[in-house]
């Protein structure tokens, strides 16, 4: 008990992250955010809340009374949140969706770090995207996220890749994201082998953001084309259940450069949120000791 009560020392004067999601009890936010407060000695504990999207002006309403420093959100909340906050950022804008809202002296910012965490996790495996020919995989809420941050950190063009079917619904975000940031964005046919292959010809990087490949259909690939792949092209897959996916594997096999996986996403987003609200760089490796445990 005595060991308990040194952990978690909170006092009249301790402030509040918080997550608002549902489900909430599954989330790593919790371990990933006190580990930094304790390794930093701030005075902050973050606690978990199941909110569903009916009840989320409800909690942006608490956020503000309690004076909750900084909280997160997961779908479908991450949509629902918007008209209650008082600003978003660019990348929060051209998404769609907030992941993360910092409470300034009362003032509500929303902002999305999901695509940040994604291109930080490949850049710290070595990739590089600023002014390369990039391909993505999909188009949900991780696809969009990162595709505006690819457009807003400088790649050259992107090409999206998607089923025939599902293009007029993506039209109108692609079309904003071309226009808002200056970088080609372009729509291509995921199940057209050819044109997969010349799309990946033009590439320097490949990102699947789809979920093909995950747990329990480890064997699954959405790129099943012999020969797509090539030493040229770089690889991240956000998948992280099974930490090394089909893709991967295959795309170690070709030769490609630097392969890497999604768990790092969820650490980086998480350390973008960290210092958007505290102003310091969370601690990153004794986050990943905790996850260890």
């Amino acid at each position: 008990m005595n060991d308990l009560i040194e952990t978690i020392r909170i006092t009249g004067h301790t402030g509040l992250f918080a997550l608002f999601a549902s489900p909430a009890a599954h989330s790593g936010s919790p371990a990933m955010f006190n580990a930094s407060f304790r390794k930093l000695g701030l005075d902050y504990v973050y606690l978990a809340f199941d909110v569903g999207e009916e009840e989320i002006g409800d909690a942006v309403k608490a956020a503000r009374l309690f004076g909750i420093k900084m909280f997160n959100l997961s779908m479908p909340d991450k949509t629902a949140v918007i008209p209650h906050l008082d600003r978003i950022s660019t990348e929060a804008e051209l998404v769609g969706a907030v992941n993360t809202v910092v409470n300034e002296d009362g003032v509500l910012t929303g902002y999305n770090t999901d695509g940040y965490g994604a291109l930080a996790a490949f850049g710290e495996a070595g990739g590089e995207i600023k002014g390369k020919t990039v391909t993505v995989l999909g188009a949900g809420g991780a696809g969009r996220a990162i595709i505006a941050q690819l457009a807003l950190d400088g790649a050259e063009k992107i090409y999206v890749m998607l089923r025939r079917k599902s293009f007029e619904k993506h039209e109108a975000f692609v079309n904003k994201v071309s226009g808002r940031t200056g970088c080609p964005v372009e729509i291509r046919d995921i199940e057209d082998e050819a044109e997969v292959k010349r799309t990946l010809s033009e590439s320097g990087v490949l990102i699947n953001t789809t979920n093909v490949g995950m747990n329990p259909e480890p064997d699954e690939t959405p790129v099943p084309f012999t020969g797509a792949l090539h030493k040229s092209l770089e690889v991240f897959d956000v998948i992280y259940y099974p930490e090394e996916t089909r893709l991967m594997k295959d795309a170690k096999a070709a030769g490609c450069g630097v392969v890497a996986g999604g768990r790092g996403m969820l650490l980086h987003q998480g350390a973008k949120g960290f210092n958007l609200a505290t102003g310091k760089d969370m601690p990153l490796d004794a986050v990943r000791r905790e996850w260890a445990k």
